[in-house]
C-alpha cells in the first residue's frame, strides 16, 4: 500500500517542527534564566549589577 502525501500534509508537518522549537525556545530559555538568578551558573550576579542599583536598595547583590 502506498501512502501518497499532499502538498498540505508536508506544510503542516514542515509548521510542527517549527511549533515544537519555538515552543522548546519560549519556555525553556526563560525557565533557564529564572533558575540562574539562584544558581549563578550562567553569569556572576554580583558583578552584573551597577554599583550605584546596590547602594540605592538596602539588599546586597546576592539578594536581588
Amino acid at each position: 500500500m502506498v501512502v501518497s502525501m499532499n502538498q498540505s500534509d508536508i506544510s503542516v508537518r514542515r509548521l510542527d517542527g517549527i511549533y515544537l522549537a519555538q515552543k522548546l525556545c519560549y519556555g525553556l530559555v526563560p525557565i533557564v534564566a529564572g533558575a540562574d538568578k539562584f544558581l549563578n551558573l550562567l553569569t556572576d550576579w554580583s558583578r552584573y549589577l551597577p554599583g550605584y542599583a546596590t547602594k540605592i536598595v538596602p539588599l546586597g547583590p546576592r539578594q536581588l
